[in-house]
């Protein structure tokens, strides 16, 4: 056998060695998508406060899609953790949610003009912190304003 049919035949067999069994490839989704969620769940309350760099890596992990998605649920999340507190739900104040979901969207606009435009300015976000006590109504307003 020569030197070349050896070579092919070990560089064949390392290629098998390197391929990923069905159980490999489940652990390895697994630790992505459970990376992702610990990425999401750390930038959530910096990104409702206004901080750019939290949202900037809160839609590096996650697509607007899925950000969308994860709003629809606003309602049903506020009746659970009103419930967990033994209160009635108010659907009509502020919640951290509700900015987080803005500034998302702002930052998924950014992200896309960036691509356009790269001198295109941050987006200008919202600071939960600072909206306290403001009504959903009146926020949705205020957005719409500016």
């Amino acid at each position: 056998m020569s030197l070349k049919a050896r070579m092919k035949k070990v560089v064949a067999a390392s290629k098998d060695l390197k391929k990923e069994t069905p159980r490999e490839k489940a652990m390895r989704e697994y630790e992505e998508r459970k990376r992702k969620s610990e990425q999401m769940a750390v930038n959530i309350h910096p990104c409702s406060c206004g901080d750019l760099e939290a949202c900037l890596k809160y839609a590096e992990v996650t697509s607007e899609e899925t950000s969308n998605t994860l709003y629809e649920y606003r309602d049903a999340l506020i009746e659970v953790a009103a419930m967990q507190r033994g209160e009635e739900p108010n659907f009509e104040a502020l919640y951290m949610e509700d900015v987080l979901q803005v500034n998302i969207k702002k930052v998924y606009r950014y992200l896309e003009e960036k691509q356009v435009n790269a001198a295109v300015d941050p987006p200008g976000l919202e600071n939960y912190e600072e909206l306290k006590g403001m009504s959903r109504s009146e926020f949705e307003s205020k957005v719409k304003e500016s």
